[in-house]
């Protein structure tokens, strides 16, 4: 589920956005509502929102500056100002602030619903974005240098597998696109990472499980399905080794926006859960098909 933050000084239009749409069918959850801006930055904070709907004028702290600050501390957090003031200087503000969309009031529903899964379809694409460089930094050991060949090497794999982590993957296909022989290839990925190639894709296929698993509108199987396992028993058990949480668990705790859920959803993805470590399946065999 999408987590949904409204920020308003008016409480007929907190209502009104909260009542008049059927948010938990838009895959959206509402975690909480704010009338000032100081409050809700307490409430980011605190509550972690994937998207906020904020209008201007309030007391004690306005709009703008709240984007300002949230901008600054939460890049990736999407920032939606719903205003009745129609006045181009304020517009030309939140664009220097980097406010994700502008709406006047009046919004209808429809607009409203077009507007909030634009901004999660967005941060979707960044997460996804995201996992290359992530994994990049929390896998090659700090003791390889930042230049190094081997550090491009691995970073050359993720990219292979971020291309084609929905299709069987094998050693020897990995070698190719890095330059290297399947045999070079392992000795830089245990030298660099400690781990095998099998191991180097499960870890990115289980950080993007993680982003589906985060949204909570998906079955669990096919979550299994859109991060590139074909059988979801295997997919279970990678992730329960790679998190330390089962499917189920890590859903239910990253998508209730309840104290603890950050441990388990934050910015580091599925990784920053308990027990953090990517499983070891065996990797026998240069032609092993990862699937």
């Amino acid at each position: 589920m999408v987590k949904l933050l409204i920020v308003d000084d008016e409480p007929t239009i907190r209502r009104g956005i909260r009542e008049s749409i059927d948010w938990e069918r838009q895959g959206v959850r509402i975690v909480g509502e704010a009338d000032n801006g100081e409050q809700a930055m307490a409430q980011v904070r605190s509550l972690r929102p994937d998207v906020v709907l904020v209008d201007i004028v309030m007391p004690r702290r306005d709009g703008l500056s709240f984007c300002e600050q949230c901008r600054r501390e939460f890049p990736h957090t999407r920032l939606i100002i719903v205003s009745g003031h129609d006045e181009f200087a304020l517009a030309q503000k939140a664009i220097r602030i980097g406010v994700d969309d502008y709406l006047l009031k009046p919004v209808g529903a429809e607009q409203m619903i077009e507007v909030v899964a634009k901004a999660a379809q967005s941060l979707r694409r960044q997460e996804f974005s995201d996992i290359k460089e992530r994994l990049l930094q929390q896998l090659v050991a700090p003791s390889v240098p930042p230049a190094s060949s081997a550090r491009r090497i691995v970073a050359t794999i993720l990219g292979f597998v971020e291309s084609r982590y929905l299709s069987e993957l094998d050693l020897t296909s990995a070698g190719q696109a890095a330059g290297i022989t399947p045999n070079h290839l392992c000795k830089v990925l245990r030298t660099c990472c400690d781990m095998t190639f099998v191991e180097i894709v499960n870890r990115y296929r289980i950080e993007v499980a993680s982003i589906y698993l985060r949204e909570g509108h998906l079955k669990l199987y096919d979550v299994a399905d859109k991060a590139g396992f074909l059988d979801y028993h295997y997919f279970a058990k990678v992730f329960k080794k790679v998190t330390g949480w089962t499917p189920g668990d890590y859903r239910e705790v990253a998508g209730s926006g309840a104290p603890g859920a950050a441990g388990a959803a934050g910015s580091t993805g599925a990784s920053a859960a308990p027990g953090a470590r990517a499983g070891r399946p065996e990797d026998n065999s240069h032609h092993e098909l990862i699937t």
